[in-house]
Formats: structure tokens, C-alpha cells, sequence
């Protein structure tokens, strides 16, 4: 006779069961089992795991197929199928990933495996010793707008640095936050400094016909940030060797929104960090900001063109960038 007991919740990847076969020798094996991450064995909970390490896979995206909606997993790879009907078909996407289209339906053992992308090499040749440091964008500009981007948003904004061009590559971006937000106490308007845990992901598109166009970089930028993170996102990808070409690149921020502490994303609407803006120009740089609804099946929407954001469409987000620029 063979004796499983299994209660509860696995997390880790990998777990050894010692299992008892009871005969009249009362022999003894151990066997090596594999679970995934956070596995519960029943439920509405769905699981994003990648093919090959059996690894989760933190904010996917997952779209209805032919709906203007989806969802994102969590911290921890899980999605909740209650979003989707049975008969749905679904794309689910992640920059380190081939995308997948499936129905619900089709799940096996609520779990959906996506299969890594091929490591892309950036091999790049330039002169360290004439490299000069140069920082860009509107941080010394004044930014008394802040801008709330509600789960599943995404804003763009173009930094097209138009002085005499060289080749330059970024080291940094620059994300000033805002941390407060407004309140009504006893019929006044009064500031408010609330604590919260949010999570969005940063986007680099390139630049075609001052629209965003393909992403550039090589893996994905999470941002987690509460009410102790410092005013100015400092993000570092000198690693990527990403340049900043003639006609300029999209800095995007996509929200994905509030986590607990278990990673699980939770509904807010009054939604922190925000993302500062300004009016002010630069004579050296050109911007241009648009919007999207993250599942859309639909383009960029220019802010200028959204009756949403009429009142702020001389603004643009404010980014700046460290730059290391060599002489061609």
C-alpha cells in the first residue's frame, strides 16, 4: 500500500517526500519530487512558469484575446482566472518570453509555461578614454503637476536630445515621484502622506514617426517603491548598452499597481507613487507625451488628442538621463 500526505502550500522549487511503501519487508525509498512555486493544489488561481528552470515569472501581462482588458500576474506568478470566462483565449506576454496565446480552457493543471527568448549579445566597441558624462532631461525644472497613472495605464514621453549629435549611450534614468495626495478634512482641502506599496515597470521604445514603436531594452525594468522610497527614481542600466540614437527614444512608465505584502496586487483607487510633469522647455531637447490603456487593442494616444488630459497637454513627463557621449 502507498501512503501520500500533502497539506498546504509548497515554496520551493524543488521538494524531497519521503514515501512508504507498506508490505510485510516495510521497505523504505525516497523520492524527489518537483513543485512550483507557491503551488495550491485547487483553486481559481492560475500560474506563469518559465518552460526550462521551472522559475516564476512576476508581471506578465495577460490580455483577452479580442477584449480591451486583462490582467497582470503577481509578485509571485499568479493570476486569478475569475477575470476570464472558460471559452476566453488569452496572450500571455513577458519581454523575457515568447508569448503564448491559449483558451482557458485549454490549462492544464492551472499552470502556463512560457518559453525563454533567446539571450540577446550587444557587443559594442567605443573609446572609454573619450567618454564624457552629460546629464539631460528636466530634474533642475520646476514640477508642481503630478500625474496619477491608475493600474493597467502607461504614459510615454519622448526625450530627443537635438544638440550637435554624438554617439551617446545611457547610464541612468531619472524618475522624479510625487508621495503625497489631497484630502477633504472637515470641509477643507489639506495634504496627505499616506503609506503604500506600488510596483510599475519602466519602458524604452524607440522613436518611429515621434511615435513609440519597439522596446529596446533587453530585460524587464520592475520599479517597487513605498512612501520611504527617495523622491527621485534612480534606475542603472549602463549594462544594456543602450544608445541614445538622432531621433530620440520613449521613456514609459506602465503601473501595474498596489501589493500587499504577500506580492498579491490589491485594488486601490487613489494610487501612489505620481509621476511628476512639466511645461517647462529645453532648448537642446524635444518631447512629446502619449497614453494607452495597457490591454488596448488600440495605438498611442497622443495627450494632446485625449480629452482626458486636455487640460495638461503642454506637458510632458519629467525624465532625465545620464548620458556617457564619445566624439564620433
Amino acid at each position: 500500500m502507498l501512503i501520500l500526505t500533502f497539506t498546504g502550500t509548497v515554496n520551493v522549487l524543488s521538494y524531497t517526500l519521503t514515501v512508504y511503501f507498506l508490505s510485510m519487508n516495510y521497505l523504505k525509498y525516497t523520492i524527489s519530487f518537483f513543485f512550483f512555486y507557491n503551488v495550491i493544489l485547487f483553486g481559481q488561481n492560475l500560474y506563469i512558469i518559465d518552460s526550462i528552470t521551472s522559475e516564476i515569472i512576476s508581471y506578465a501581462n495577460v490580455k483577452h484575446i479580442n477584449k480591451n482588458r486583462g490582467v497582470f500576474s503577481d509578485e509571485n506568478g499568479i493570476f486569478n482566472k475569475e477575470y476570464f470566462n472558460t471559452q476566453d483565449t488569452i496572450k500571455v506576454s513577458h519581454l523575457n518570453y515568447v508569448s503564448k496565446t491559449l483558451s482557458i480552457r485549454s490549462i492544464n493543471n492551472n499552470t502556463i509555461f512560457l518559453k525563454p527568448k533567446s539571450e540577446r549579445l550587444n557587443e559594442i566597441i567605443i573609446s572609454k578614454k573619450v567618454g564624457k558624462n552629460k546629464t539631460i532631461g528636466y530634474l533642475k525644472n520646476n514640477k508642481n503637476l503630478s500625474w496619477f497613472i491608475q493600474p493597467n495605464n502607461e504614459l510615454a514621453t519622448l526625450i530627443k536630445y537635438e544638440k550637435d549629435y554624438k554617439t551617446a549611450y545611457i547610464n541612468k534614468i531619472f524618475i522624479p515621484i510625487g508621495k503625497k495626495t489631497i484630502i477633504r478634512d472637515n470641509g477643507k482641502l489639506k495634504k496627505s502622506y499616506p503609506k503604500f506599496n506600488s510596483v510599475f515597470k519602466v519602458h524604452i521604445y524607440s522613436n518611429k514617426g515621434n511615435l513609440p514603436s519597439k522596446e529596446v531594452i533587453d530585460k524587464p525594468i520592475i520599479i517597487k517603491c513605498n512612501q520611504n522610497s527617495n523622491d527621485i527614481i534612480e534606475i542603472n542600466i549602463s549594462e544594456q548598452n543602450i544608445e541614445l540614437p538622432k531621433e530620440g527614444l520613449f521613456f514609459a512608465v506602465e503601473m501595474i499597481g498596489e501589493v500587499n505584502i504577500k506580492g498579491k496586487i490589491i485594488e486601490n483607487k487613489t494610487l501612489l507613487p505620481s509621476f511628476k510633469f512639466t511645461k517647462k522647455s529645453k532648448k537642446d531637447i524635444q518631447s512629446i507625451s502619449y497614453t494607452k490603456f495597457a490591454f488596448s487593442n488600440n495605438e498611442w494616444i497622443s495627450i494632446k488628442n485625449d480629452k482626458k488630459y486636455k487640460h495638461i497637454s503642454k506637458y510632458n513627463m519629467a525624465v532625465g538621463l545620464s548620458l556617457e557621449i564619445y566624439k564620433n
